[in-house]
């Protein structure tokens, strides 16, 4: 993992304080939400301003915010057995079942949520739980992983358990226990009884958040497990605690608090394992409802199983209002319990230690007593989790922002570790040894040898959680994304552990001028965007002129000119142009507002979606969050609206045609019913028509298309929630691509038109490739007929000019049969700079390799005549 150097410390500092403001905003609005009575979701969301899930659920749940997570199980287990017997027909014959590449990161790794040691071999044999990326096992102590769990529906995991009295059964539960705003639902409990080589679900599939697993050691077909329940709906069957007492063939749901609180930690007594500890957390993450205060958070326990609960007091915060709760019992001393609460302000309320089985408490840290002012940051709902040292319970740990310790139960607090030595944002925490630990954060796993002072990476994890992909045109081979907290990154497959990370914060779409191998920009999230002029060494501010008032989505589109240099266009809840040439951009708008307007609040109007021609620079695009698609013809002059034949849904992408002036695509997303509204189309008149080309494709969200340049827009690609789809007729009929993809979101697609590779922006496991060559796309219409120029002196004298990305050669064609003659060929790029002049052999033109992708002006001179034209290269 590869963590922010010196010159980028002050970007990072500035987003994460900006992060931390925001949070705590949105816990104070849910102290606000607690107390208030519900009005119609129109009016509540006016009211409160809520802030929803901006990305994931807001884009599948437009125009009602009602999520459907059965109708997206169902479009993943009926897409799944279409994609198995496919597979089977091809027998392996299919350019379709070539593998994906990993291009990387393996050293900036992504958000790890849990951890779990073999019991009888922790210092070698280790187990991870990602976010999104599913369980990873290493038997080297991580010098190696190897992926167990990608052949299930869902790659979310919160919780492993291990039986301590046979090793090779594992428990695993899945769903994203920290419940961000960018969560996902699992579908139940997994078991394996070899080690992870094969996977069981044995239940519980509609707790759909899976907190805690643990296990009676001294009968371990005694299992009990926590869950958060779905956090978008109320519902007690979903949530609580949950016991088999036959490895998983039976459940009984034993305990439940509310309908809207679930149990985030569950603590087995190491003595007595009829005495379980449970902490509850009133958690509610919808479209229009973001809560973490309460006053049910609590600690319960059992001293029979789970039969009968007991709220525990007699030190305990007595407020009306707290968040998270953690638990921690010492392995030294059963009867020595501690716990973690987080405030209503979302900081550090208090750490408390019993020293009699949870009958009494006092504190031994909070606020006060830590080192820094803000120790989770304003945002203690993400964390609160406590790690008492099983070898040495006078070592006591707590994730936040940063890492924090006592060493002397509680007398005194540190740092452990200086700040810069982890990535931010502490999940989890295993204990190896005494003095040997690991840890899980944000940014992947941490090894510390000396009790939690220095740390090192652990590296080789590729679970970083990408928003956006981009392909560098004067770097071939070398792709860029923005991440989940982890910036913008760039590297490739030749060197998976050297990524570089050019910039922090939640990273989004980097962009590199065609026209200049020095400019580069980079996004963060709610409309940051950044320009280097020295090809990412530094970076500026480069939002001049766009008002901060605006309505901007979490991930703020922008688009680069092909055709012009300097030109380029965003969108907030209007579009912008900049057409600055020397510096930095300077901002202008030159739309009125494009959405339905501000109905329900920012978050829920704004334009998700700009595209720029590469045919004309008056042309342009954008699509909003609430299913609005406009078109200028007059660089920004006026609009029109082109929804006729579109469904009234969120705009996820609009794609001109590379090759035809005239063609464009569009995605929207949905889950809703029984997926019979297409989420792809095209139209031949620049949207004045729309046709849906759905054809068999499963009706998942999708997310992005690309089309293939010079392949007369009939190969096409599709970045959907569960993997990429091809088609090689125009959308008719389409097949998942590759056979070693997992149903993960891939969230961006871009593509290598050098190495003729498609590139893959994973919510989940990196970035990845597929080469196109496998498809038996050799005999393409290799380049763009474009319409004739013939000079204003010699209207016959026109040729056809066609570029060949195979070879990267320009051909020509219709040229007079005339031996004797050498034309003369000169090329220029957009703003009149002659690139080369040179004799033409053999009716055919070598391009530079470093020549990057736009348009370009070819004037040809001989025979008496001169003639210019415009050709595409990619």
């Amino acid at each position: 993992m590869k963590r922010l150097q010196p010159k980028q410390f002050l970007p990072f500092f500035i987003c994460l304080v900006g992060l931390i403001i925001t949070i705590f905003a949105w816990s104070l609005l849910d102290g606000q939400q607690n107390t208030e009575k519900k009005a119609g979701k129109a009016d509540f969301l006016r009211q409160n301003k809520a802030f929803p899930d901006e990305l994931h659920w807001l884009a599948r749940t437009y125009p009602n915010y009602t999520p459907d997570i059965a109708s997206y199980q169902n479009i993943l287990l009926k897409a799944r057995k279409t994609d198995a017997q496919t597979k089977a027909m091809r027998q392996g014959k299919s350019g379709f079942d070539n593998e994906w590449v990993l291009q990387g990161p393996s050293n900036i790794s992504g958000r790890i949520n849990v951890i779990a040691l073999d019991p009888s071999n922790p210092d070698s044999v280790w187990y991870v739980g990602a976010a999104r990326g599913g369980v990873f096992k290493t038997t080297n102590a991580g010098t190696n992983w190897t992926p167990i769990f990608d052949a299930q529906n869902t790659l979310s995991i919160g919780a492993i358990a291990i039986d301590p009295t046979n090793t090779k059964t594992i428990y695993v539960g899945t769903g994203d226990v920290n419940i961000s705003s960018f969560f996902a639902v699992g579908d139940g409990l997994y078991k394996s009884t070899d080690g992870g080589q094969t996977w069981q679900n044995i239940g519980l599939k509609n707790t759909y958040i899976i907190s805690d697993i643990v296990i009676n050691a001294q009968n371990p077909a005694i299992v009990y497990v926590s869950s958060m329940g779905n956090p978008m709906l109320k519902d007690t069957t979903s949530r609580g605690i949950f016991k088999t007492e036959d490895g998983g063939k039976n459940w009984e749901h034993l305990f439940s608090a509310s309908d809207r609180t679930g149990v985030i930690d569950l603590e087995i007594d190491p003595v007595y394992p009829e005495t379980l500890y449970a902490a509850t957390w009133d958690r509610i993450r919808s479209l229009y409802e973001s809560s973490t205060l309460s006053a049910g958070q609590k600690i319960f326990k059992t001293i029979n199983g789970g039969d009968t609960w007991q709220a525990l007091g007699n030190g305990l915060p007595t407020t009306d209002s707290t968040s998270r709760v953690g638990l921690s019992i010492s392995h030294q001393n059963n009867e020595h319990v501690f716990c973690v609460y987080v405030g209503n302000n979302e900081e550090l309320q208090g750490i408390y230690k019993s020293e009699n089985s949870g009958e009494d408490w006092s504190l031994i840290g909070d606020t006060d007593i830590l080192p820094g002012d803000s120790p989770l940051g304003g945002f203690g709902w993400y964390f609160g989790k406590l790690h008492v040292n099983p070898f040495n319970d006078q070592q006591i740990l707590m994730g936040g922002v940063y890492l924090f310790q006592t060493k002397n139960g509680g007398t005194k607090w540190e740092l452990a570790g200086s700040v810069w030595s982890t990535h931010a944002d502490k999940h989890d925490i295993a204990f190896i040894d005494e003095k040997t630990l690991l840890l899980a954060t944000d940014g992947g796993l941490y090894k510390s040898t000396d009790g939690g002072t220095s740390w090192t990476d652990v590296e080789n994890l590729p679970i970083t959680q990408f928003y956006r992909v981009a392909y560098n045109p004067h770097l071939p081979g070398t792709y860029y994304g923005g991440a989940q907290d982890n910036g913008t990154l760039g590297g490739n497959s030749n060197d998976l552990l050297n990524w570089q990370e050019y910039y922090g914060a939640d990273g989004f779409l980097p962009a590199f001028s065609p026209f200049d191998a020095n400019i580069m920009f980079a996004a963060w999230q709610n409309g940051g965007l950044v320009m280097s002029l020295d090809a990412g060494n530094n970076f500026d501010a480069a939002t001049d002129g766009i008002d901060n008032a605006d309505r901007i989505n979490w991930d703020m589109p922008y688009v680069l000119s092909p055709i012009v240099s300097g030109l380029m266009f965003c969108g907030t809840h209007r579009v912008y142009k900049s057409t600055t040439t020397n510096g930095f951009p300077v901002w202008e708008p030159i739309s009125d507002d494009l959405t339905q307007g501000n109905i329900y609040g920012a978050r829920f109007h704004n334009i998700s979606t700009v595209e720029a021609s590469p045919h004309d620079l008056n042309i342009i695009f954008a699509g909003t969050s609430d299913g609005r698609l406009w078109r200028s013809l007059t660089g920004g002059t006026t609009w029109d609206e082109i929804v006729k034949g579109l469904p009234n849904l969120y705009f996820t992408s609009v794609k001109a045609s590379p090759q035809y002036p005239n063609q464009l695509f569009c995605t929207v997303s949905q889950y809703k019913g029984n997926g019979d509204i297409p989420l792809i189309y095209s139209s031949n008149d620049l949207g004045e028509n729309w046709t849906g080309i759905q054809g068999n494709l499963p009706p998942f969200s999708i997310n992005d298309l690309e089309v293939l340049p010079n392949h007369a827009d009939s190969v096409l690609f599709v970045a959907t929630d569960g993997g990429v789809y091809g088609s090689l007729n125009a959308g008719k009929n389409w097949e998942r691509l590759g056979n070693n993809m997992p149903w993960i979101g891939v969230f961006d697609l871009a593509y290598d038109p050098v190495n003729n590779r498609l590139i893959a922006g994973t919510h989940a496991r990196s970035i990845m490739s597929f080469e196109l060559d496998s498809l038996g796309l050799n005999n393409p219409n290799v380049g763009i007929s474009q319409p004739q120029y013939p000079d204003k002196d010699n209207e016959d004298g026109q040729y056809q000019v066609i570029y060949n990305s195979t070879e990267r050669q320009l051909l020509f064609h219709s040229l007079p049969d005339d031996n004797d003659v050498v034309p003369q060929v000169i090329l220029f790029n957009q703003a009149g700079q002659k690139l080369l002049q040179t004799s033409l052999a053999n009716n055919k033109l070598s391009l530079p390799l470093q020549l990057p992708q736009g348009l370009y002006f070819v004037t040809i001179i001989g025979h008496n005549r001169q003639n210019t034209q415009k050709v595409l290269i990619w």
